[in-house]
């Protein structure tokens, strides 16, 4: 996901995750349904790091 990330900058999270997938991250970060359509897949990749992956620890 990270390469995707890095040669499709804006690319819609659909290319990685499933719809379920980015309603549950969008449900942690308490966001409304909207504004999820404008995410793009980095955002969600930052959420994954987040929550119990490289960020994890910061």
């Amino acid at each position: 996901m990270i390469v995707v990330n890095r040669i499709v900058p804006n690319a819609p999270p659909s290319l990685a995750l499933t719809a379920s997938e980015v309603m549950l991250f969008d449900r942690l970060a308490d966001r409304p349904r909207d504004t999820a359509l404008r995410r793009t897949l980095s955002t969600y990749l930052h959420h994954i790091a987040r929550h119990g992956g490289l960020l994890a620890h910061l």
